[in-house]
């Protein structure tokens, strides 16, 4: 294991005791927390927050995260650090009028001295108004996201925001076999909790998506957002039902190390159980000093018309 601190190789001062990255999609962003012996050593680096600090092993990167914390245990001391910059997290109101997607994710980047990249969609997208409600940048991208059907994952300095059916299209990193009585495995599927269809209604149009696998539960309407024509509308109902009805299906696993789950990859599970098919990490717990992996999926559905 290397420690990258503020561009320097720290590895040989510190005995590091623990370590878990936290690889988050969804509204959450990556987060890293060490603990370390030899608290001493550790201070007359005088850290502060916003420091960068990355981790690599064995080819795996954490990424460059940021520094929010050093908390003093005894003669240890903890190392918390996010993926976004401590800027990201101001919160304003603001409106953005007739931008292109692209425009829109490049301005909120800056904002918190980041960058933005674009997968998967189209990057000249217009957005013809949206309001940040007292949000910080990735809060503010992500419920634009839900909309817009696509994810917001900050990694070394970098918004990615990665379309969710390009994402799911992608081969699968990995295959599972789990069978029935596999411990470090909670299956939860709760078919009740999906909408059986979503309407988004507006003072100018609406259009309603529906869930072909959901019949006969309860609809769903959605009245405060600003779309001007049916297009948009119905975009934005198909976005936002698949981003609640994917949810009502979960898979979380417990194994050995492999940092190849990532979220956002795709995993086929087989096994002969209800567990079978094609699933999408949304987010992927990597314990690099115990060489564990923790990850939880969503199911890949193609029920929404």
């Amino acid at each position: 294991m290397r420690i990258i601190w503020n561009g320097t190789d720290i590895t040989a001062y510190c005995n590091v005791t623990g370590c878990v990255h936290r690889d988050a999609a969804g509204g959450r962003n990556d987060s890293l927390e060490m603990e370390m012996d030899r608290a001493d050593v550790w201070y007359r680096w005088a850290p502060d927050e916003g420091d960068e600090i990355e981790v690599t092993q064995d080819g795996y990167t954490t990424g460059i995260m940021y520094l929010t914390a050093v908390i003093p245990c005894g003669d240890k001391y903890r190392i918390l650090a996010g993926s976004v910059k401590p800027a990201g997290d101001r919160k304003t109101w603001a409106g953005y009028e007739n931008n292109s997607f692209r425009a829109l994710a490049e301005r909120c980047a800056a904002e918190c001295g980041m960058k933005a990249k674009i997968f998967g969609m189209d990057e000249d997208l217009l957005i013809p108004y949206c309001m940040r409600r007292g949000e910080g940048c990735a809060a503010f991208l992500t419920r634009i996201g839900r909309a817009e059907g696509f994810k917001i994952k900050a990694f070394s300095g970098v918004f990615r925001a990665i379309y969710l059916p390009w994402a799911e299209g992608l081969a699968p990193v990995s295959r599972i076999t789990i069978t029935a009585d596999q411990k470090g495995v909670n299956y939860r599927r709760r078919g009740s909790a999906k909408y059986t269809a979503l309407t988004v209604q507006t003072p100018w149009t609406r259009a309603t998506a529906r869930d072909i696998a959901a019949a006969g539960n309860r609809p769903a309407v959605v009245t405060d957002l600003p779309a001007a024509d049916a297009a948009t509308a119905g975009r934005w109902a198909r976005n936002l039902l698949r981003d609640h009805n994917r949810q009502a299906e979960e898979l979380t696993v417990d194994q050995r190390l492999d940092t190849r789950l990532a979220a956002l990859s795709r995993v086929s599970v087989d096994g002969g159980t209800d567990m079978d098919g094609e699933w999408i990490i949304e987010e992927a717990e990597h314990d690099l000093h115990n060489r564990n992996t923790s990850v939880r999926m969503f199911r890949i559905m193609d029920t929404v018309r």
